[in-house]
């Protein structure tokens, strides 16, 4: 290191995205999202370090649309780790479901991208993301038939999130938080 005080300090490149919030309207027509990356959610910290995820974003934004303001609240925050069930049609479709269909719709959030790509593995998928075949990158989701991966835009699909919808209890059974 340098003697001099300025030359004591460096910063390093890091991409790594922390956490995706999704925003969504009062009659769910619109979605919208927010990233915060690891170096701004430190710098956050370091003022604060009992701050919660949540208050690292808006708890409600502005958006444009047809020359309207449209008001859209905070959804969810999502974090790698966490699990989502994918639904067809609407969220109660879920509590009919047999614990087999339930399991085949299960996906864990891995990583999303600045364009609101979201990266996610089926949650019983066991190799690395990396040893998974190109061919099994697809984009549609099969409710009879789970693939290893998949990735795709942010308002793609509904979902129901691990901690906002739902928990999973130690023994496995689902806890429906709606």
């Amino acid at each position: 290191m340098s003697k001099h005080e300025y030359k004591q300090h460096y910063y390093a490149s890091n991409a790594t995205n922390s956490f995706f919030a999704i925003y969504e309207d009062a009659e769910k027509t619109s979605l919208e999202y927010k990233i915060r990356n690891l170096f701004d959610t430190a710098k956050i910290k370091s003022f604060n370090k009992n701050i919660s995820k949540e208050d690292l974003f808006e708890h409600s934004i502005y958006i444009k649309k047809s020359k309207k303001d449209i008001q859209l609240k905070l959804k969810c925050i999502i974090e790698s780790g966490i699990k989502m069930i994918f639904v067809k049609d609407n969220l109660s479709e879920l509590k009919e479901l047999s614990n087999k269909q339930l399991s085949d719709r299960i996906y864990v959030f891995t990583n999303f991208e600045k364009d609101g790509r979201l990266n996610f593995n089926f949650h019983l998928e066991a190799r690395n993301s990396k040893n998974i075949l190109e061919e099994y990158k697809d984009s549609e989701i099969d409710f009879n038939h789970p693939k290893p991966s998949l990735r795709f835009g942010y308002s793609k699909y509904k979902f129901a999130v691990e901690n906002y919808n739902f928990k999973i209890k130690i023994d496995g059974t689902i806890e429906w938080l709606f």
